[in-house]
């Protein structure tokens, strides 16, 4: 059964551990309980620590590898002054009464920084009380440090577990003193991650190490072509595959507004007895609803659109066009789409890698029937998503799977699957008219986009809202750029070819930064100024944007003088989700700002070489230098990837790639030298793992332009000839 953290089964919990303290608390609550005074509000969350000194965070966001377990570890460590190493660190469970749970958007330390470290201080608190009141001391005589108080006359100790019990019987206070951040002793420290072990030794649990008794394993085709009809296979030649225990039937259906399409699996011993499985049954397909779609044609859908967007009045005399064009990409996630589902007729549990243990329990509610306390949701180690872990087909097909044979499976795509019938980041032209003043600074901005729109699956709200609005959420992100310009405006259409796609890293941020940084560019080209200058005097209103580049451009030497076929470029970008079409405002939400100036150089023949990108970041208050440098250097290789080869195509209806031999994705010959600098920042931590994709292709091309003045308009560059 699963387990709801309700009242009453924290009260449980709290029995179930035995001896020890017990701490709840929630997101968007100031209360905080312990088992003692838990009538006062549902614990969504909560600290745990044992009188063996073991200590538990449940916390609410996933681990997709880009450290959030570890820098909210350290967040509540810092207050309660603790050894990180005796951390245990777990996802909490979806309960309707926690809200959504979700992990993305680079969201998860800045929305909830503040009360985790309330969280640890007031835990602190209790244990520092607990103590005073066993040595009949002043509270003011005991300190806190490494797991342990310490009487500071006496220099008597005692270990957390050992005050745990008498801790909890001490009414928690929800409004603690903090630390100032001079005090921090983790916090802006480059610490290890608390599931480094794991991963390095093997230990870790991905969704594909989930192993449950009786298993069997499953692969699945679907039609290349979205919404074809599954025509003819050949059954008995499957099943004379070693291994092999079934053919399974999945029919499409629909959940909520979304269609899930027909596909047939195969059922076998192990993964490869499937794969063999599926070879034999050799599936065929016809129809589809795209079967006449192809990528010339898109780009004439495209074109056709973006011709319908009215530019408004020209008041400048002084103009240039320029169109920018970023194709389809596909997240080609090293771990690909997978579940393990257990179905009975009375229970149904999942082991899921995804960014929502909420949507995910929802959707098994819809797909089953169930209430959730016939759903157990367990999350394994993720092994990558940028996005595509909110994908519910293989779900789907999981379940319905283990309903038809009875059985626990584990589905996994194969690439094939996982590229060519995923869901792929949005395909998007760019129009834009630049007006320029007699300084040649921007006086007018009028921008034109026409994208195919994401968010595969949403709930029926949403879908409803979409339609209404007519634009896609994720056109707005970055608009208006940070730059001053008297007159910006923005039009947009999104069309539907019947390629549905999804949320990608960075978002909007990734084709917008690309075209907005370019275009900059370009302006300050025509205006015979240099570009680094030409932002600075575009940025004197946005002082924080101003400080950084000015601070990163003397330190990475702009103005030295550079050899023939050397080229630098510069961009910079500001990441901030924000699905509304009106101006910048105060959200009042942390934002990262990265800057980039990229070196490459062109040979005599046109080959490209990046030589070298540096980086310079402002994103608030960091937690954990090392995971942001990380993160970084992780976007700026996805960026450079992005840059040089990754695209999607399509022909007769389905995608061309299907696999790393087609779909390229950078090695490490493209492995430039990085250098990677943070801002000391008094501002609250914002995100960065989304951030710090998005600057890289802009930084790129427009030192590509400085070194040949060819300007790349048109991704990935691929093929294209740069002299």
């Amino acid at each position: 059964m699963k387990e709801k953290i309700n009242r009453r089964n924290f009260l449980k919990n709290a029995t179930i551990f035995g001896a020890g303290l017990l701490i709840g608390f929630k997101l968007d609550s100031p209360k905080i309980v312990t088992a003692k005074n838990v009538t006062e509000i549902d614990p969504q969350l909560y600290i745990k620590i044992s009188p063996n000194d073991i200590v538990t965070f449940k916390v609410p966001n996933i681990e997709l590898g880009q450290g959030t377990h570890t820098g909210q570890a350290m967040i509540i460590a810092e207050e309660l002054e603790l050894d990180l190493k005796k951390v245990n660190v777990i996802n909490a469970p979806p309960d309707p009464q926690y809200g959504r749970l979700y992990t993305g958007g680079s969201a998860s330390i800045k929305k909830n920084f503040k009360k985790l470290l309330q969280i640890g201080a007031s835990t602190r608190e209790m244990l520092l009380k607990a103590a005073a009141n066993e040595w009949n001391v002043e509270l003011s005589e005991c300190r806190a440090k490494n797991g342990e108080v310490i009487h500071l006359k006496s220099n008597r100790k005692l270990t957390y577990g050992r005050l745990a019990d008498s801790a909890s019987k001490i009414l928690p206070s929800s409004n603690p003193k903090l630390k100032n951040k001079d005090q921090y002793h983790l916090i802006g420290k480059s610490i290890a991650k608390v599931d480094i072990s794991g991963k390095v030794n093997g230990a870790a649990t991905f969704g594909m190490d989930v192993r449950i008794p009786e298993m069997l394993y499953a692969v699945v085709k679907q039609s290349p072509i979205r919404g074809g009809i599954l025509s003819k296979y050949n059954h008995k030649e499957a099943l004379k595959i070693n291994g092999v225990k079934a053919v399974v039937n999945i029919p499409s259906q629909k959940v909520g507004l979304n269609e899930f399409h027909e596909a047939i699996a195969v059922v076998a011993k192990n993964n490869w007895q499937a794969i063999k499985g599926m070879e034999a049954l050799n599936p065929r397909f016809i129809g589809g609803n795209t079967l006449e779609l192809d990528s010339l044609k898109i780009d004439k859908i495209f074109n056709d659109e973006i011709d319908k967007i009215a530019y408004p009045e020209n008041i400048s005399e002084n103009n240039f066009e320029v169109e920018y064009n970023i194709p389809f990409y596909a997240h080609a996630t090293l771990e690909p789409l997978n579940f393990t589902v257990n179905y009975t007729d009375e229970f149904c549990e999942v082991w899921g890698p995804t960014q929502s243990q909420t949507d995910l329990e929802f959707y098994v509610k819809k797909i089953t029937g169930f209430s959730s306390d016939k759903i157990k949701i367990n999350i394994p180690d993720i092994g990558g998503s940028f996005g595509i872990k909110q994908a519910w087909d293989a779900l789907v097909q999981s379940i319905t799977i283990s309903k038809k044979i009875k059985k626990p499976i584990q589905l996994m795509w194969t690439r094939d699957q996982d590229i060519q019938n995923s869901y792929p980041m949005q395909i998007n032209k760019n129009r834009v008219r630049i007006g320029l003043n007699i300084n040649g600074y921007p006086l007018q901005w009028d921008h034109k986009i026409v994208n195919s729109h994401s968010f595969a699956h949403r709930d029926e709200k949403f879908q409803k809202w979409l339609k209404e609005w007519r634009w896609e959420p994720n056109t707005y992100d970055g608009f208006p750029p940070v730059y001053k310009i008297e007159n910006f405006s923005l039009g947009n259409q999104f069309v539907d070819i019947g390629i549905p796609s999804y949320n990608f890293r960075t978002t909007g941020c990734t084709q917008n930064c690309f075209v907005i940084e370019s275009v900059i560019d370009e302006a300050a080209h025509r205006a015979k100024i240099d570009p680094l200058e030409y932002r600075l005097n575009l940025l004197k209103n946005n002082p924080r944007h101003h400080n950084l580049l000015k601070i990163f451009a003397a330190e990475s030497k702009w103005d030295n003088e550079i050899k023939r076929g050397i080229g630098k470029g510069i961009a910079i970008n500001e990441f901030m989700i924000k699905y509304t079409s009106k101006p910048r405002d105060n959200l009042g939400e942390a934002t990262s700002i990265v800057a980039m100036i990229a070196e490459v150089s062109i040979s005599d023949k046109g080959r490209l070489k990046i030589e070298k990108i540096d980086c310079k970041i402002d994103c608030g208050l960091c937690i954990n230098p090392d995971i942001v440098k990380s993160q970084t250097e992780g976007g700026i290789m996805m960026g450079i990837s992005m840059l040089l080869n990754e695209k999607i195509t399509f022909n007769k209806g389905m995608v061309v790639q299907s696999n790393y031999d087609d779909y390229k994705i950078a090695k490490m010959k493209n492995v430039p030298e990085i250098n990677i600098s943070i801002i000391r920042s008094n501002l609250p931590p914002a995100g960065i793992a989304e951030a710090v994709v998005a600057p890289v292709m802009p930084a790129i091309t427009n030192a590509i332009f400085a070194a040949t003045g060819k300007r790349i308009r048109k991704l990935p560059i691929g093929k294209q000839k740069l002299i």
